[in-house]
């Protein structure tokens, strides 16, 4: 851990989005970050692995109804042409699928049909080899109406393609990052071999993973997109408000001047409850919502458009006042005493960078359980400001 990270004031009673809090009061694992979480609170100084969910199934081709058929995964057979269970030619796992084709131009594959959101961002992953040089491997991912096919730039190709991928006798990984098609939905994602002469090829561990907002730092955050990225922190109730005193906070960098929401845990449906740390119109505000009533409504507090870096801050104080901060200044209060005992808790989960996405930077966001004092709001911002503040 850094000397910089060990001045940050972190407290007990942090419930941290950007840090494990070892107090398993939060969930401690970031959804997205392109497969990391980096932990840099004084108990958990170490790194974490966390590996988006990958939306095949039995990815890593280790389930078989018998040695000749996969559980989860479709086959299609010509000629002589087999699909066997390898154990020990593998990547990983127990076993990987070796495609045997007999000579005479026969071909032999095996298919999966994952579901995709259009125009969010993915990467495929597939490891492959040989059996002998010059023998092709090919991946076929396209549409389910056939229509548009996966080029090796990650752009998509209208009509049939398919991609080669190039030979190799030992265990090669190939990776394309792309969007879903704006069109489409459903897909298949083949692997593939055809051939005039007998030989065999080898697949393992096969992915499909939406990609997340990539790190701008370890331990500190996350550049957004405004197109769809965002970070899905889960529906954890010890994020949501609840019927605690609470702090909400992040920094931030944007130069955008539509609506979007920085950090948010809110459920629209019945009634608007939880709350949303926001920009709109190039200003920074805040809203909470407590079973269809707006309790704290604080828009264009600040002008923070201006691509330099601010925090926002708000604490809520249930038999008092929801207060605001921006840079560690008061921008505005509210008198939140009459909803104390409502349960403002949100069935949603709670995300950063959208569900309006968000164009910028944000970074450090954390959740305390308990309303920061304004001492508290400033001596956070000083021990942090030098990270950010004198790029901005």
């Amino acid at each position: 851990m850094s000397d910089f990270m060990r001045s940050i004031p972190i407290t007990p009673d942090m419930v941290s989005l950007w840090v494990p809090s070892g107090l398993n009061r939060a969930q401690d694992l970031i959804r997205g970050n392109r497969g990391r979480c980096y932990g840099t609170h004084p108990n958990v100084p170490v790194i974490s692995e966390f590996k988006p969910p990958n939306l095949l199934t039995d990815g890593g081709l280790n389930l078989w109804t018998t040695a000749t058929n996969l559980t989860h995964w479709t086959e299609s057979i010509s000629g002589s042409s087999t699909v066997n269970r390898e154990s020990s030619i593998k990547n990983e796992g127990d076993y990987s699928v070796r495609l045997y084709v007999d000579a005479g131009n026969s071909n032999v594959y095996i298919y999966q049909d994952p579901s995709l959101t259009p125009l969010k961002r993915y990467k495929v992953i597939v490891y492959y080899k040989n059996s002998v040089v010059g023998k092709e491997c090919r991946v076929h991912f396209k549409d389910a109406g056939d229509n548009v096919y996966l080029k090796e730039d990650g752009t998509w190709n209208v009509g049939s393609y398919d991609i080669i991928l190039p030979n190799s006798t030992v265990w090669a990984k190939i990776e394309i990052e792309f969007n879903a098609h704006a069109d489409y939905s459903n897909y298949r994602l083949y692997l593939m071999r055809y051939d005039s002469a007998s030989s065999s090829i080898y697949f393992d561990n096969i992915s499909i993973e939406e990609l997340k907002p990539s790190l701008i730092n370890p331990s500190v955050g996350w550049h957004f997109d405004g197109i769809n990225d965002y970070v899905d922190c889960g529906n954890n109730t010890n994020l949501d408000i609840g019927t605690e005193d609470k702090t909400f906070a992040l920094w931030f960098k944007t130069t955008m001047a539509t609506t979007a929401y920085m950090l948010s845990d809110q459920v629209a449906v019945p009634a608007k409850q939880g709350y949303q740390l926001e920009m709109r119109g190039g200003n920074f505000g805040v809203f909470v919502f407590d079973n269809g009533v707006t309790i704290v409504n604080k828009p264009n507090l600040k002008v923070a458009n201006d691509d330099k870096w601010h925090m926002g801050v708000l604490t809520l104080d249930r038999d008092g006042n929801a207060v605001i901060y921006f840079d560690a200044v008061l921008a505005g209060t509210a008198d939140i005493s009459a909803y104390e005992a409502d349960d403002l808790t949100s069935s949603e989960d709670t995300t950063i960078g959208s569900p309006n996405f968000f164009n910028g930077y944000i970074a450090l966001p954390f959740i305390a359980n308990k309303a920061w004092s304004a001492a508290q709001v400033s001596n956070f911002y000083n021990a942090t400001k030098g990270m950010f503040a004198p790029r901005g």
